[in-house]
């Protein structure tokens, strides 16, 4: 059975291990930065699980998207945070198998970025990251 736990962990150790990028804001956690800091907020969106095998103990798959809101001062201009996401982008980009515990497998099927938008004292790009997970 495919555990979205698992995912989620899998999904944000590969961020963790990306350098050049601001701090990870984690997700439900009230916290309140500062207008001259950047940071990034995570959010796992799982889609359906189904079954590829029809007998029993087959194959399973799910899709979804690995979200990554890039957040950086307005001061600073756009720019700053469309580099972040490039980098980001290249280290998600498109791999079957990039990310495993195993059984559970993380295929990476490319990725996407919103334009950008304001959130307060924040510009911020949500870099959407598709995946598909085989079990």
């Amino acid at each position: 059975m495919i555990n979205e736990f698992k995912i989620a962990q899998l999904l944000r150790a590969k961020l963790q291990t990306v350098s050049g990028v601001p701090a990870i804001i984690t997700e439900n956690v009230a916290v309140t930065m500062q207008p001259s800091v950047s940071y990034l907020r995570e959010f796992c969106l799982f889609g359906e699980t189904f079954d590829l095998a029809l007998e029993a103990n087959g194959m399973q798959r799910q899709d979804g998207v690995y979200q990554v809101d890039v957040c950086t001062p307005k001061g600073k201009g756009k720019f700053e945070g469309l580099a972040i996401v490039e980098t980001l982008k290249a280290a998600f980009q498109r791999q079957p198998a990039a990310m495993s515990d195993g059984a559970l497998k993380i295929n990476l099927e490319g990725s996407s970025t919103s334009p950008a938008r304001i959130d307060g004292e924040h510009f911020v790009y949500s870099l959407s990251i598709r995946f598909t997970v085989l079990l």
